[in-house]
């Protein structure tokens, strides 16, 4: 299946999107147009590779702030990365450790979780990173439309648009 990226009216993207999506916004509802299409046919009927919104979207960096927490959006957040000693981890083999503890107030949000390998999970135990000495790699943010990007094999019909992103 093909995906499309969708751009909102000031050409920024949103998210990917199914080319079933795409053809709703496009051709069914009207809310989109088609930008560019793939060098290569994926289908003689529809073969968008981008389409922008021609109706008021939302900010896409506020969107993520509404999305669900999941472990697969903190490791994408992390770029599959231990936040305390950097090693490379895999969504089976990796764990989500609470900066500040949940024995100790610590919600299970964006905000106060990270993606940690077991050692080190285990080694901070119940403890701050403070006062385990087991510093945080990168600053804790919410995710954002930068991080979708991150792990894809992205489309070379896409690469205008991803340009101002800091992948």
């Amino acid at each position: 299946m093909q995906r499309v990226l969708l751009l909102n009216q000031n050409y920024m993207p949103l998210t990917p999107i199914s080319w079933k999506k795409a053809v709703g916004l496009v051709l069914g509802r009207g809310k989109a147009e088609i930008i560019r299409e793939y060098d290569s046919v994926h289908s003689k009927y529809f073969n968008a590779a981008v389409v922008r919104l021609v109706v008021p979207s939302p900010d896409p960096y506020i969107i993520f702030r509404k999305q669900k927490f999941s472990k697969k959006n903190i490791f994408l957040r992390d770029r599959f990365s231990c936040q305390y000693c950097t090693r490379m981890l895999s969504m089976r083999d990796g764990t989500i450790d609470h900066v500040l503890p949940r024995s100790k107030g610590g919600k299970t949000n964006y905000l106060n979780c990270v993606a940690a390998c077991k050692p080190c999970n285990s080694r901070k135990d119940n403890k701050t990173p403070e006062q385990a000495n087991m510093p945080l790699f990168s600053k804790i943010r919410y995710p954002n439309i930068n991080d979708t990007f991150f792990a894809a094999e992205l489309p070379s019909e896409w690469s205008d648009f991803l340009g101002s992103l800091k992948l």
